[in-house]
């Protein structure tokens, strides 16, 4: 059975999207046993370095809960809002030429 990894989570840094730190989002995926992650913030990648330092914390210990299972997947992109009105994209680039445009 392969477990669920939601990927497609906006944090606070999503105006008006989403609520929750990128790090408290990486957390209670940890504690909820989830296959992993993936942050898509709506035309930014600001939440990626606290996730990051999350996941570092709870795979060190420091968290004060479970560690993640040794294949626990963070993955960081941004979800693309046009404003004239194309569909957004979800983008998550797999390179660092992905990464440079």
């Amino acid at each position: 059975m392969t477990r669920f990894a939601e990927l497609v989570a906006a944090t606070n840094f999503s105006f008006l999207d989403g609520a929750s730190d990128a790090g408290a989002m990486v957390g209670r995926a940890v504690e909820l046993g989830l296959g992993g992650i993936g942050i898509a913030d709506r035309n930014t990648v600001a939440g990626v370095v606290r996730a990051h330092q999350a996941l570092k914390k709870a795979r060190d210990g420091l968290l004060g809960m479970a560690m993640p299972p040794i294949d626990f997947r963070l993955v960081v992109g941004a979800r693309l809002v046009f404003e004239d009105g194309t569909p957004d994209i979800v983008a998550y680039p797999a390179t660092r030429v992905g990464w440079g445009g």
